[in-house]
């Protein structure tokens, strides 16, 4: 039999119907456990996880829709322990079904981190070392001693605490510093126009501490500036080092700072009336 009389045979051309009947069943069953692996077609909206306390995920109308995984954790006391503070990703988002949320949450347990050694620091160079290790400076006392604004002694609640000591992240630390030996005296900076962390700078960096605040639009929010201060500022006015700096402040939503800062030289009269009213401050 010839290759030509074997290629029109009727067992020939029954094979190949057959073959091509196979092949177009496995590339059939082939696109269909593609296209059910990566469910082409079906995208669902990422909804918004965060807010939401950990323990409610498992509880959610989306939770069989998507995998959770939990990357981080951080702790700010602004938030509940526990709350969802970052997703990935994000709300809003076009995903297909099955995909890994990746969440950040807040701490159930605060940071700790480890007291430094600030003695016999300057003050800016204690601020800085407290800053990197994730602390504040908190309330200033002065001692005579010939080191001026060097540190004497670095306490947590009335005790000296040592270094290395783990402490909460954030906290305050307060501080002993010298005076010299003359009991020198410290200027008070214009705070006038500042933001409460400006203004809060300005103060430790001028040897002083904040005093009481009050807001006298009543709120405390970002558009809050220093309307007022006392002491007041003066070029030529010294003061103990550690003196407790009150201010008063206003809403730049209400009130023209533009003007104020003009007419710093020439303060209005009604800032006098201000600074010598003995009211409660608004904390």
């Amino acid at each position: 039999m010839n290759v030509k009389t074997f290629l029109t045979s009727k067992v020939f051309l029954k094979n190949l119907a057959l073959a091509v009947v196979a092949l177009a069943v496995i590339l059939w069953i082939t696109m269909g456990g593609i296209n059910l692996y990566t469910r082409h077609g079906k995208n669902i909206t990422v909804p918004m996880f965060t807010g939401l306390h950990a323990t409610q995920i498992t509880g959610h109308d989306h939770a069989d829709d998507f995998e959770f995984i939990i990357i981080d954790s951080i702790y700010d006391d602004k938030y509940d322990k526990g709350e969802i503070v970052l997703q990935d990703p994000y709300p809003g988002a076009t995903v297909k079904p099955g995909r890994k949320v990746y969440l950040t949450i807040v701490a159930t347990a605060p940071e700790m981190v480890k007291m430094p050694d600030l003695r016999d620091l300057s003050l800016r160079q204690a601020v800085n070392q407290l800053k990197i290790a994730g602390l504040q400076a908190g309330t200033l006392t002065y001692e005579t001693n010939f080191a001026r604004n060097a540190v004497l002694d670095q306490q947590l609640e009335g005790e000296t605490i040592a270094p290395g000591t783990e402490v909460t992240k954030g906290t305050h630390i307060d501080l002993t510093l010298g005076t010299g030996l003359n009991n020198q005296k410290t200027t008070v900076p214009s705070l006038l126009g500042m933001t409460l962390q400006q203004a809060s700078e300005a103060v430790l960096n001028a040897s002083l501490n904040m005093g009481r605040i009050q807001y006298l639009d009543g709120n405390s929010n970002d558009a809050m500036r220093v309307y007022a201060q006392q002491p007041d500022w003066r070029e030529t006015e010294w003061t103990d080092m550690g003196t407790p700096v009150k201010l008063w402040m206003r809403s730049e939503a209400f009130y023209d700072f533009d003007s104020l800062m003009q007419s710093v030289n020439n303060p209005p009269a009604e800032l006098d009336t201000i600074i010598n009213q003995e009211e409660e401050p608004i904390e």
